[in-house]
């Protein structure tokens, strides 16, 4: 990812009605389907980016260890949490971390970067321990492909069916899955119709920050679906969450 990119994404991820609404549902759904962790849970951020997780993540433990790709993205990590253990490794082949190691692993808008999304799924079921849950969120649609997804260089969006399936084939136990950033919807997809044919836009990414205002007001939207999630009853989306299991008893030799 550009290097302009994630300083974009970086100033952003306290206080963007997107980032801080997709941390109060993932933090709904992990209150039901996880429940309470022990206090010195093992914690693995796949994708950490420049560490705009780790203060929420350090609400259930500060056992944390993140991985990242990019040199900029981990650089930034590394001098802004220096008591997180930060190391560079990708999916789905260079995680340089123990396997059954980990009680969680959060895994938030990263599959999509991935050219293997199978052989990382195994991978991060590897490194969780028995009992041991993935967090993950990710884009969803196809048809809401825009220039958005083209700077950001995903692979694919996703449907729930799709990635649910390739869960399962993983040998994970589905705890939690739905889609979200539901009431929104309607606005998003008719913003990227928009921006698609409008050449000036199409270079522009869909988060920026917005007047406070409506900054609250979008993330008042946004995170009231935090319960509807958690219950699973939300039929389409922008984004899915899914929440799995490894099941006790299964280890990697």
């Amino acid at each position: 990812m550009e290097e302009k990119i994630l300083q974009q994404n970086a100033e952003m991820e306290d206080n963007n009605w997107w980032h801080v609404s997709r941390r109060k549902i993932i933090k709904s759904a992990i209150n039901k389907h996880v429940g309470k962790f022990s206090p010195d849970a093992q914690i693995l951020d796949i994708g950490c980016g420049t560490g705009g997780n780790f203060d929420f993540i350090y609400n259930y433990s500060k056992n944390i260890t993140g991985i990242e790709l990019d040199p900029y993205a981990l650089d930034v990590a590394q001098q802004k949490y220096k008591n997180v253990n930060i190391c560079q490794g990708d999916l789905p082949y260079n995680i340089p971390v123990p396997d059954n190691n980990f009680d969680v692993i959060f895994l938030l808008d990263v599959l999509e970067h991935i050219n293997d999304d199978t052989a990382s799924l195994y991978t991060i079921f590897s490194k969780l321990k028995p009992g041991g849950h993935l967090v993950m969120t990710v884009p969803a649609f196809n048809f809401l492909w825009s220039n958005h997804d083209d700077i950001n260089h995903h692979k694919r969006r996703y449907t729930l069916t799709e990635l649910t399936d390739k869960v399962r084939k993983n040998n994970f136990k589905i705890k939690c899955t739905s889609y979200f950033n539901t009431w929104l919807f309607p606005l998003i997809a008719l913003v990227r119709i928009i921006k698609s044919k409008i050449p000036a836009l199409k270079d522009k990414s869909d988060l920026f920050m917005l007047p406070k205002t409506i900054n609250n007001i979008l993330t008042g939207l946004m995170s009231s679906e935090r319960f509807l999630v958690e219950n699973s009853v939300l039929p389409f989306g922008v984004s899915i969450i899914v929440i799995a299991q490894k099941p006790e008893g299964h280890s990697e030799n």
